[in-house]
This record gives C-alpha cells, sequence and structure tokens, in this order.
C-alpha cells in the first residue's frame, strides 16, 4: 500500500473520470457463471458523470461516491431510487463505503489530497472522525449491524494495515508475512475480508478469528481483492484475468468461485453484497460511455 491511498483500487477507480455508473443489484446465483441468470439494474446519480456503489444494507439501501465534473468527489445515498447527497463538513471529497440495518455509515473523506483521507462515521446526522491510534491517513470501509467497523490505515512511516473498531476499541489486522493489509467488510459473525500484498502481488483474504484464508480466484493475475461479505459467508470482489488483463468481479460462495461480467463491460468491479444476496458494483461499458453503477 503506498502511502498516498488507502485502497489502491478504490483510488483507481474514483479516479477514472470519464467512465459510466452502473449499479447492479442482483440475486446471488453461484452456479452460474458470467452473470447468467442474474437481473442487472443500472443508475447514475442526476447529473453526475461518474458512479460508484460501494456498500448496501440488508433494506437495500446503496451508499457510494460521485462526481459531476471530476474536480470533487460526493457522497449518495440510494434509497428505492430516491438520492441524496453526503458530504463531510469542509472536505473536498467524501466517500460513502458502508452502511448497516440501522442506516449508519462509514466513509472516507479528505482535503483535496490523500495524504489527509480520515475515516468517520455518520450517524443521527452527525460525521464523527475515527481516530485511529497510530494513523497519519485512514478510512472506514466496512460496517455490520452490530456497528463493528472495518478499514485500513497507514501510519507515519508509510506502513498499511487493517483496523477493527469494536466501540472504540481498535484492533489491528495484519495478514501474515504481508507488507500491508486492507481490511473491507466484516459481518454478523465477525469474519472480516479484505485484500493484502506481498512479493507476489495482492491477494484476497478471509479472517475468521485470526485465522487468516487466502483467496485467490482461479485464472486470476496476482491481484485479487475481496470487498464485501455478508451474513451467509459468501464474498465478492474484483480481480485481473492473467489472459486478458481485464477487471472481473468475483463471487466466492460454500468454497466455490463463481466469475462476473456485466454485460457488455470490458471491466467490472463488484464492491458489496447484501443478506439478501444482492449486489452492488460498477463496470466500464466497452462503448467507451462513461462508468456506471
Amino acid at each position: 500500500m503506498q502511502a498516498t491511498s488507502i485502497a489502491p483500487r478504490r483510488a483507481s477507480r474514483i479516479a477514472i473520470g470519464a467512465l459510466l455508473t452502473l449499479a447492479i443489484a442482483v440475486a446471488l446465483a453461484p452456479e452460474r457463471a458470467q452473470a447468467q441468470g442474474y437481473t442487472f439494474t443500472t443508475f447514475n446519480v442526476p447529473g453526475a458523470e461518474l458512479t460508484q456503489p460501494h456498500g448496501l444494507n440488508a433494506a437495500g439501501q446503496i451508499v457510494g461516491g460521485y462526481s459531476v465534473d471530476r474536480t470533487a468527489g460526493y457522497g449518495f445515498i440510494d434509497n428505492a431510487g430516491t438520492f441524496t447527497t453526503l458530504s463531510a463538513p469542509g472536505a473536498a471529497n467524501t466517500t460513502l463505503e458502508g452502511i448497516n440495518a440501522s442506516g449508519t455509515i462509514v466513509g472516507v473523506y479528505d482535503y483535496r489530497d490523500y495524504y489527509t483521507e480520515h475515516a468517520f462515521v455518520y450517524s443521527g446526522g452527525t460525521f464523527t472522525t475515527l481516530g485511529v491510534p497510530g494513523a497519519a491517513i485512514a478510512a472506514a470501509l466496512g460496517i455490520n449491524d452490530a456497528g463493528q467497523i472495518v478499514g485500513s490505515y497507514v501510519t507515519t512511516t508509510g506502513q498499511g494495515y487493517g483496523f477493527l473498531d469494536v466501540g472504540g476499541v481498535f484492533t489491528t489486522i495484519a495478514a501474515p508475512g504481508a507488507r500491508s493489509t486492507v481490511a473491507t467488510g466484516i459481518n454478523a459473525a465477525g469474519q472480516v475480508v479484505g485484500y493484502y500484498s506481498d512479493a507476489m502481488g495482492t491477494h484476497g483474504f478471509l479472517d475468521n478469528a485470526g485465522a487468516f484464508t487466502t483467496l485467490n480466484v482461479p485464472g486470476a493475475a496476482p491481484d485479487v481483492q475481496a470487498e464485501g461479505i455478508n451474513d451467509a459467508g459468501q464474498i465478492v470482489g474484483t480481480y485481473t484475468g492473467a489472459a486478458d488483463f481485464n477487471e472481473h468481479g468475483f463471487v466466492y460462495s460454500a468454497g466455490t468461485f463463481t466469475t462476473f461480467d456485466a454485460p457488455g463491460a470490458s471491466n467490472t468491479f463488484l464492491s458489496g453484497v447484501n443478506t439478501a444476496g444482492q449486489l452492488v458494483g460498477f463496470d466500464n461499458p466497452n462503448d467507451g460511455s462513461p462508468q456506471q453503477g
């Protein structure tokens, strides 16, 4: 992990400016590959040139980030097609990363550059910045219904770790042998997913009470990022294909990986899954139109 960005793939997604937003809300069917049998719903925040959904809760409320002119980023909440913009006070950019059943939201904001990234919780109309111990910059990336939060932080020396916040008590998450670790999602059982980097590349992981399982998608280049997990233990994320070097989504369920590509997309990113098995993500269409959720 570079000290200039908490989550490399998330940062690069936001930076892609002229792409379209595809919000994928689909029923999971792990036995069907290449997104067959899924129902896709695409959406854009009104007036946005870039929309990227990152998380959703059991009620289907979706959160993420959008941009209208590539100079600033805003958080959004999509509640059954009604969009609400949410920005941290005084921030240049705000991204909403996760939402739980009670509507508590986590995310990250900055003051125009990545050296000022701050993790936050939004609840009851109030933004609260998370003071992650030892962090120079931090991002909150996932929250479960019990209010347990996971994310990532970078120290003043540039070392990256994941974190777990349980009622204000912080625990560092570091995958064995990793150069850096990012924790992206947590379910009701406290299982944590994310990704880590080592000398071989980037790998997804599942952390079950301190027992780490590496998630490497068959046929992937050494670039796999697990992004979300639901209460059934289904995991979603993104990987780079070893043959085409494009980005593809994946669903991992009951020990089986299913690849996931949105229709007509050159690149597909999966970022969240809820208890109903609905997914959210975004893509780059092949026709050159903007990125869509």
